[in-house]
């Protein structure tokens, strides 16, 4: 699943030359794969800005996906403390509020809501 999204990604928007051109220069950026996949993957998995590949590993958390591949690559991606379901979930929040809702942080702070152990 998370395969196809990063290949769709190194595909898309390259008719034009801007996004063609960004798509290159963040091939050429040292961003690695986290995990296993194809070359289109990786390559698709580089072009995106961390905040186009949360949507990605969204899926795995709304639905609990039972996907260990999947699930180890978002634990890599987050930095996530281990491989366990509310580890990984943790980090995916903790990693929303810094790079996708600026203003996540005060909400939790607002309805005292930790995302620590």
């Amino acid at each position: 699943m998370q395969d196809s999204a990063f290949k769709f990604a190194l595909m898309d928007e390259i008719t034009s030359f801007k996004p063609l051109a960004k798509k290159i220069l963040a091939i050429l950026k040292n961003k690695k794969y986290p995990g296993k996949g194809s070359l289109g993957s990786k390559l698709g998995f580089k072009t995106l800005r961390d905040e186009g590949i949360l949507p990605i590993l969204f899926p795995l958390f709304a639905y609990h996906l039972p996907n260990p591949k999947y699930q180890k690559l978002a634990a890599d991606f987050l930095n996530a403390k281990s491989l366990e379901f509310n580890d990984v979930r943790r980090a995916y929040l903790k990693f929303w509020g810094k790079v996708a809702d600026v203003n996540f942080v005060n909400v939790l702070r607002k309805y005292e809501i930790s995302l620590e152990d």
